[in-house]
């Protein structure tokens, strides 16, 4: 039987948390922006792009089979576009989840690797720059910065990994310390006060 991984995680306001379980993208994307429009009047002048951005990343997260999935989209004096994406999955495992570890990091040429302490124990992060295709660029590659945090799940064993990615590669210093401060409320479990930010349940 699947099993549940739950998790919380706080993330800042102006983050657009995706409904990986709904088929009703387009107006899941509208109704997104709708309430950022809300929040910053500003975000109505880049609507299109923003669109565009929130449904790429949806696309993106589902092709990967990712149950979670958040986007940053934004814009620093109406001129510099900021986009970000933060998902999270479950590995399964066999043997130690640090021998998966070492042969998941292995393929990553270049990748600064190290642990790093957390409230739920140590936790390994990696960053490095990726080449993909994007969508919003009809498939062109596009070189994004990452960074992946990998959590140990408590008893059941197994790995919860999660993926912040931004392409604006000439803010990954800023990127990269704004991925720590989210990722350092990470916890599990989502009982009575914990609920706090954003919940997701992880099926693997």
């Amino acid at each position: 039987m699947a099993q549940g991984v739950e998790f919380s995680l706080r993330l800042p306001p102006d983050w657009f948390v995706l409904d990986m379980k709904s088929d009703r993208v387009p107006a899941q994307v509208q109704r997104l922006v709708d309430e950022a429009v809300l929040r910053d009047p500003g975000v109505a002048a880049h609507r299109g792009r923003v669109e565009s951005q929130v449904r790429s990343a949806m696309r993106r997260a589902r092709a990967a089979n990712l149950s979670f999935c958040a986007v940053l989209s934004t814009w620093v004096d109406d001129v510099l576009p900021l986009a970000a994406s933060l998902t999270a999955s479950v590995q399964s495992v066999r043997g130690s989840e640090r021998e998966v570890l070492a042969e998941h990091l292995q393929r990553r040429k270049g990748a600064l690797v190290e642990t790093v302490e957390h409230r739920v124990g140590p936790v390994v992060r990696s960053s490095f720059v990726d080449v993909i295709a994007d969508p919003a660029l009809g498939g062109a590659a596009a070189k994004s910065a990452v960074w992946q945090y990998f959590f140990a799940v408590p008893e059941r064993g197994g790995l919860v990994v999660v993926t912040a990615a931004s392409p604006v590669l000439e803010l990954r210093e800023q990127f990269g310390s704004l991925f720590d401060a989210i990722v350092e409320s990470f916890r599990f479990g989502v009982a009575g006060s914990d609920r706090v930010g954003v919940w997701g349940e992880l099926v693997c």
